[in-house]
């Protein structure tokens, strides 16, 4: 199964700060996890940080934290990656960029303060036999999520398409739900939540998902989000993360 759309692994947090080496390390883990499941996901990867792009290949660690401090002296804790496709041969059709906000103190206007949003796409969308392997990366969706509940120690994680997330009215602060989703104990009660193909408890929260060999996972996740948001059980962001594993006061 293949789509022409853009697959989205998002990670939201309330306000959080940590230092420069910290967001570096967070960073470079989740590379190392990506490259992991093979695939175009194991291809190397460029900073948008620093000009001109494109010219700034991001082979150790040390070399991201140097391109990471001298964007956050700059423009503070935003940061954008793309891998480095182009000095692949054979040259894979799809790929992936990562953009985060880190370290910001708290929400400011009902905006998610913090997140980590790895966007899939294919290389060239006009190609009538290219496009994303659904079927593949959803196979792998459960792993994805949890590395990035491990990464980035975040309030949800959602797995998401474009054509998914456009089906909705926009949810200031809240969680979404994706074809798998993780929300942490203060943003829902997990006992509120209906009973879904997958549902795990991991690292606190509860992780929840549609059947992943859905002949329709798009339809199948409209359905659960749209039975989650109906139930008006997901709680809004912490303006200020808790401490991890703690619940906030309200």
């Amino acid at each position: 199964m293949q789509v022409n759309d853009h697959v989205n692994v998002r990670a939201f947090w309330g306000g959080r700060v940590e230092p420069i080496q910290t967001q570096a390390r967070m960073v470079w883990d989740c590379w190392q996890r990506l490259a992991a499941r093979g695939g175009f996901l194991s291809s190397p990867w460029i900073s948008l940080n620093i000009k001109p792009a494109g010219q700034d290949k991001v082979g150790s660690f040390e070399t991201l934290l140097d391109h990471m401090s001298q964007a956050c002296a700059k423009e503070g804790p935003y940061y954008g990656f793309c891998q480095d496709v182009d000095s692949e041969v054979p040259q894979p059709s799809c790929y992936a960029s990562l953009n985060t906000d880190l370290s910001l103190p708290k929400i400011y206007g009902g905006r998610f303060s913090n997140s980590a949003i790895l966007t899939l796409e294919q290389i060239h969308r006009s190609a009538t036999n290219d496009g994303l392997p659904l079927a593949w990366l959803l196979s792998m969706s459960v792993a994805l999520v949890r590395d990035f509940v491990d990464i980035w120690r975040p309030d949800f994680v959602d797995m998401n398409t474009t054509s998914l997330i456009s089906q909705f009215p926009i949810r200031p602060g809240r969680p979404s739900i994706g074809f798998v989703t993780w929300l942490a104990p203060w943003v829902v009660e997990a006992r509120k939540l209906p009973r879904t193909p997958i549902r795990q408890e991991y690292l606190g929260g509860t992780l929840i998902g549609i059947k992943l060999d859905a002949k329709d996972p798009v339809g199948e996740a409209a359905k659960l989000a749209r039975k989650i948001y109906a139930a008006d059980i997901l709680k809004p962001l912490p303006t200020v993360q808790p401490p991890w594993g703690e619940a906030p006061s309200r």
